[in-house]
């Protein structure tokens, strides 16, 4: 049977007759069901994870009433932030909004974004790395860009490696498409399944067929 790689939303098949369509579909900002530390936990009650996911990019207060911030208990090894999409979306970019306080600009350094469909933990089975960078304790802002191209996702980390990380972010935003289901075959033609909008940009549908070889 064909094989697909999908890159950018570029539909190609790898093996036999060669098809390749491309769709024109920017990525969109993704709403966020929910955010959670795991087992880690979060600070205090005003500096949750959820703070992660209000729209605010502005600091405002440390782990106070009226706290903007998303901060982890400090000292654990390899803490994750896990946002959960509610739906699988192919997931293209992640922004990530550093806490500029003074006391907490280089919290961030080394981490890792992951992508995939295991709520577990962030590098378990059936996720993929997205993208990894080490910020500056004057970066306010990390693009990551999964791969140059797209991952299917329900599930966003950041992963900060190490021993004795603490996570503290001002906010993570999400950006990609949805997802059109699994290939079907008829008539020995199969379909590829293509990303499509969601209400986004407009409905965008391209098809490439492919004779199974």
């Amino acid at each position: 049977a064909a094989n697909y790689a999908r890159h950018r939303h570029v539909l190609q098949q790898t093996s036999g007759e060669r098809c390749r369509r491309q769709l024109s579909i920017s990525a969109s900002k993704l709403s966020v069901a929910s955010a959670s530390f795991g087992s880690f936990g979060q600070y205090n009650n005003f500096c949750g994870a959820s703070n992660c996911i209000d729209g605010i990019k502005e600091s405002r207060v440390h782990c106070r009433s009226g706290s903007s911030l998303c901060t982890s208990l400090a000292g654990h090894t390899n803490p994750w932030l896990q946002l959960d999409l509610g739906l699988t979306f192919a997931v293209q970019e992640v922004h990530v909004y550093n806490r500029l306080e003074a006391c907490c600009t280089d919290r961030l350094g080394v981490h890792e974004i992951w992508v995939g469909s295991n709520p577990s933990n962030a590098t378990a089975e059936g996720n993929a790395l997205c993208g990894n960078d080490t910020a500056s304790s004057t970066a306010i802002s990390i693009t990551h860009q999964c791969n140059g191209g797209s991952l299917p996702g329900r599930y966003v980390y950041l992963l900060e490696p190490g021993s004795g990380r603490v996570i503290s972010l001002q906010e993570v935003e999400v950006f990609g498409s949805s997802l059109t289901v699994a290939p079907t075959t008829s008539g020995g033609i199969t379909q590829a399944p293509v990303p499509r909008t969601r209400g986004f940009d407009g409905a965008h549908t391209l098809v490439c067929a492919i004779r199974v070889v």
